[in-house]
Protein backbone atom coordinates (compact mmCIF):
# COMPACT_ATOMS: atom_id res chain seq x y z
CA UNK A 1 0.00 0.00 0.00
CA UNK A 2 1.39 3.38 -0.99
CA UNK A 3 1.06 6.41 1.06
CA UNK A 4 1.48 9.53 0.17
CA UNK A 5 4.00 11.76 1.80
CA UNK A 6 4.59 15.18 1.52
CA UNK A 7 8.02 16.75 2.39
CA UNK A 8 8.32 19.12 4.55
CA UNK A 9 8.01 22.83 3.19
CA UNK A 10 11.31 24.56 4.62
CA UNK A 11 10.85 28.10 4.23
CA UNK A 12 13.54 30.53 3.92
CA UNK A 13 14.45 33.19 5.84
CA UNK A 14 16.60 36.34 4.81
CA UNK A 15 19.66 36.34 6.92
CA UNK A 16 21.52 39.73 7.97
CA UNK A 17 24.35 40.43 9.47
CA UNK A 18 24.51 43.84 10.69
CA UNK A 19 27.62 45.44 12.05
CA UNK A 20 27.30 48.16 13.48
CA UNK A 21 30.63 50.36 13.85
CA UNK A 22 31.09 53.49 15.51
CA UNK A 23 32.50 56.46 12.82
CA UNK A 24 33.79 59.75 13.76
CA UNK A 25 33.85 62.50 11.03
CA UNK A 26 36.07 65.44 11.10
CA UNK A 27 32.64 67.52 10.23
CA UNK A 28 31.14 66.56 13.31
CA UNK A 29 34.71 67.51 15.39
CA UNK A 30 35.06 70.86 13.90
CA UNK A 31 35.26 73.63 16.27
CA UNK A 32 33.30 77.22 15.50
CA UNK A 33 34.29 79.82 17.38
CA UNK A 34 31.64 82.45 17.99
CA UNK A 35 32.74 86.22 19.36
CA UNK A 36 30.69 88.67 20.98
CA UNK A 37 31.18 91.27 18.15
CA UNK A 38 31.39 89.72 15.03
CA UNK A 39 34.47 90.96 12.13
CA UNK A 40 36.89 92.05 13.70
CA UNK A 41 38.41 88.98 15.37
CA UNK A 42 38.97 86.13 12.64
CA UNK A 43 39.73 82.43 13.77
CA UNK A 44 41.20 79.05 12.01
CA UNK A 45 41.00 76.12 13.36
CA UNK A 46 43.50 72.99 12.18
CA UNK A 47 42.24 69.52 13.41
CA UNK A 48 45.41 67.58 14.30
CA UNK A 49 46.05 64.35 15.07
CA UNK A 50 48.44 63.10 18.12
CA UNK A 51 50.81 59.79 16.66
CA UNK A 52 53.82 58.48 17.95
CA UNK A 53 56.83 58.36 16.07
CA UNK A 54 59.45 55.45 15.84
CA UNK A 55 61.47 57.50 18.95
CA UNK A 56 57.93 57.19 20.96
CA UNK A 57 57.96 60.82 20.87
CA UNK A 58 54.48 62.69 19.75
CA UNK A 59 53.93 64.62 16.78
CA UNK A 60 51.29 66.65 15.05
CA UNK A 61 50.15 65.65 11.54
CA UNK A 62 46.74 66.88 9.65
CA UNK A 63 43.67 64.62 10.99
CA UNK A 64 41.85 62.98 8.00
CA UNK A 65 40.59 60.14 10.00
CA UNK A 66 39.42 60.00 13.18
CA UNK A 67 38.46 56.95 15.70
CA UNK A 68 37.38 56.74 19.42
CA UNK A 69 40.15 56.68 21.72
CA UNK A 70 42.52 58.95 19.08
CA UNK A 71 43.68 61.73 20.68
CA UNK A 72 43.51 65.00 18.60
CA UNK A 73 44.40 68.69 18.94
CA UNK A 74 42.77 71.91 17.96
CA UNK A 75 45.35 74.77 16.82
CA UNK A 76 43.03 77.73 16.23
CA UNK A 77 44.56 81.04 15.66
CA UNK A 78 42.63 83.80 16.21
CA UNK A 79 43.69 87.03 14.02
CA UNK A 80 42.89 90.97 14.94
CA UNK A 81 41.78 91.67 11.34
CA UNK A 82 41.49 95.56 11.94
CA UNK A 83 43.82 98.38 12.09
CA UNK A 84 43.46 98.90 15.82
CA UNK A 85 43.71 96.78 18.75
CA UNK A 86 40.85 95.07 20.03
CA UNK A 87 39.89 95.74 23.59
CA UNK A 88 37.10 93.90 24.69
CA UNK A 89 36.11 90.71 22.67
CA UNK A 90 35.01 87.13 23.87
CA UNK A 91 36.25 84.23 21.59
CA UNK A 92 33.64 81.25 22.83
CA UNK A 93 33.73 77.66 21.74
CA UNK A 94 31.69 75.11 22.56
CA UNK A 95 33.33 71.50 22.43
CA UNK A 96 32.16 68.99 20.15
CA UNK A 97 30.14 66.20 22.02
CA UNK A 98 32.22 63.11 21.68
CA UNK A 99 35.49 64.36 22.51
CA UNK A 100 36.86 65.12 26.43
CA UNK A 101 39.35 68.28 26.92
CA UNK A 102 42.46 66.85 27.92
CA UNK A 103 44.80 69.75 28.65
CA UNK A 104 44.61 73.16 26.75
CA UNK A 105 48.00 75.66 25.87
CA UNK A 106 46.46 79.41 25.69
CA UNK A 107 48.30 82.56 25.68
CA UNK A 108 45.19 84.23 27.00
CA UNK A 109 43.30 84.20 30.13
CA UNK A 110 40.84 81.05 29.74
CA UNK A 111 37.30 80.69 30.92
CA UNK A 112 35.35 77.25 31.14
CA UNK A 113 31.96 76.15 31.86
CA UNK A 114 30.45 72.56 32.19
CA UNK A 115 27.46 73.86 30.98
CA UNK A 116 25.11 77.12 30.58
CA UNK A 117 26.66 80.31 30.30
CA UNK A 118 28.08 80.23 33.48
CA UNK A 119 32.13 80.51 32.85
CA UNK A 120 34.55 80.29 35.47
CA UNK A 121 38.58 81.60 34.98
CA UNK A 122 40.35 78.28 35.29
CA UNK A 123 43.96 77.95 36.55
CA UNK A 124 46.87 78.16 34.20
CA UNK A 125 50.42 77.61 35.14
CA UNK A 126 52.42 79.59 32.05
CA UNK A 127 50.46 78.72 28.67
CA UNK A 128 49.27 75.41 30.18
CA UNK A 129 45.37 75.58 31.40
CA UNK A 130 44.91 72.95 34.44
CA UNK A 131 41.74 70.49 33.36
CA UNK A 132 40.19 69.74 36.53
CA UNK A 133 36.71 69.21 35.24
CA UNK A 134 35.30 67.68 31.78
CA UNK A 135 34.56 71.50 30.31
CA UNK A 136 31.98 71.63 27.65
CA UNK A 137 32.51 75.18 26.66
CA UNK A 138 36.00 77.38 26.77
CA UNK A 139 35.97 81.80 26.06
CA UNK A 140 38.80 83.71 25.93
CA UNK A 141 38.52 87.76 26.60
CA UNK A 142 40.82 89.40 23.45
CA UNK A 143 42.09 92.53 25.79
CA UNK A 144 44.85 94.61 23.88
CA UNK A 145 44.92 92.47 20.90
CA UNK A 146 47.14 94.58 18.70
CA UNK A 147 46.47 95.48 15.32
CA UNK A 148 46.87 92.51 12.83
CA UNK A 149 47.90 90.64 15.66
CA UNK A 150 47.43 86.70 15.82
CA UNK A 151 47.79 84.33 18.94
CA UNK A 152 47.37 80.71 18.71
CA UNK A 153 45.00 78.47 21.77
CA UNK A 154 45.93 74.73 21.48
CA UNK A 155 43.20 72.29 22.56
CA UNK A 156 43.74 68.47 23.33
CA UNK A 157 40.83 66.40 23.28
CA UNK A 158 40.22 62.62 23.13
CA UNK A 159 37.62 61.38 21.21
CA UNK A 160 35.12 58.92 22.65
Amino acid sequence: MATNVTPPVIMQQPVTNQVTTTTTTLDTLQLTPTFSTPGVVNANTKVMKILKNADGREVAVPANHIAPGDVIEYHTTYTNTTAQPVNDINAMISLPSGVQLVSLNSPLPTLATTGGDSYQTIQQVGNTVVVQENYSGLKWNLVNFDANAAKTVVIRAKVQ
